[in-house]
């Protein structure tokens, strides 16, 4: 095969594969003969039989800047994942595993009971969903040689690290050498990882999903009661069953079952609001259990003229606050 019928097998075989779709612009030609010529002009010369694949293997090389982009597995100005899986070889596919996912779920039998949990062995939990800074029951179960304590610590993608306390391990549960319950808060959206430390070492863990707002089962609670306090306290219009009451929950941080305090955005207006006083404005209530029932326990609205936004920023969570911003602006 001489050196043109070489040249063009190249080409092909180049354009075909690692350089569709790209173009030579002639300040690259330029570049890349330029560096065959300084090549060839060292002691002992060049072998004129690998002219042509060096000439082949300089222009991938002039040219790999601009094939960068087309399909790596990071961003290079952001250094995050590429949404985009655009192969340069034939078959290749650009993938980056994603890790931080929440535990698949199982539903087993033992005995006559059926259980379900997240996780593998061997640390998998029973629970509801999460929902952020709401405090939510869970039951561990754990496979293994494993300490009279425990330790749990939870760390986000983000890399905040919350230690979840310290807690006395039980015997066996359905198929687990040993278990425990506990009630644990995680503050913010998104994935947590938690980890189960025996003796202080690494034991085992499992993925769970954070959700924004307020859970299902919170928000039944709390809304009646709310509303119920709206229509009789007496900042709040004094019992006129003939007052407008809306309610918009904003956030709630329950750190435990007993105390739970709720941000909302509290609406209370006569039939002609336009003749009469009102409210319409947000607002922070406090909610505890007595004993036998919850009730709301106390409230705060925020100040008038140029202490309302200071004492907003005093009374809610950063991202309540920005709820808040928003909500005005939209009206």
């Amino acid at each position: 095969m001489d050196v043109e019928q070489s040249l063009r097998h190249l080409k092909e075989t180049a354009d075909a594969t690692l350089l569709r779709d790209r173009s030579f612009t002639p300040e690259m030609e330029r570049r890349v003969w330029e560096r065959i010529r300084r090549k060839g002009r060292r002691k002992g010369g060049f072998p004129f039989s690998l002219l042509v694949p060096a000439a082949v293997a300089l222009a991938i090389l002039a040219v790999s800047p601009l094939l960068a982009p087309a399909g790596p597995p990071f961003e290079r100005e952001t250094g995050q994942p590429h949404k985009e899986t655009e192969p340069i070889l034939p078959g290749a596919v650009w993938h980056v595993p994603t890790l931080w996912k929440p535990s698949p779920s199982y539903t087993e039998s033992y005995g006559q009971h059926a259980f379900t949990y997240y996780g593998t062995k061997p640390v998998r939990i029973m629970t509801e969903e999460f929902y952020e800074g709401q405090a939510q029951k869970v039951m561990w179960l754990l496979n293994g040689a494993v300490a009279k304590e425990v330790q749990i610590v939870a760390v986000n993608e983000q890399g905040v690290r919350k230690d979840l306390g310290t807690w006395e391990v039980g015997g066996r549960l359905y198929d687990a050498d040993a278990h425990f319950p506990s009630s644990i808060v995680l503050p913010e959206p998104g994935i947590w990882k938690l980890q189960v430390l025996s003796g202080g070492k690494h034991f085992g863990l499992v993925f769970v999903e954070v959700k924004p707002g307020v859970s299902p089962a919170n928000r039944s609670l709390v809304e009646p009661l709310i509303t119920r306090y709206l229509q009789s306290h007496k900042d709040f219009g004094g019992g006129s069953k003939e007052n407008r009451i809306g309610l918009e929950l904003l956030g709630m941080e329950s750190p435990d079952a007993e105390h739970k305090t709720v941000y909302a955005w509290v609406s209370v207006l006569a039939e002609e609001p336009y003749n009469s006083s009102g409210v319409d404005a947000p607002a922070r209530f406090d909610i505890a259990f007595d004993g036998s029932s919850y009730r709301v326990v106390g409230h705060r609205l925020p100040a008038g003229g140029e202490q309302y936004w200071p004492s907003i920023e005093q009374m809610f969570p950063a991202k309540v606050v920005e709820k808040i911003k928003e909500r005005v602006r939209s009206n």
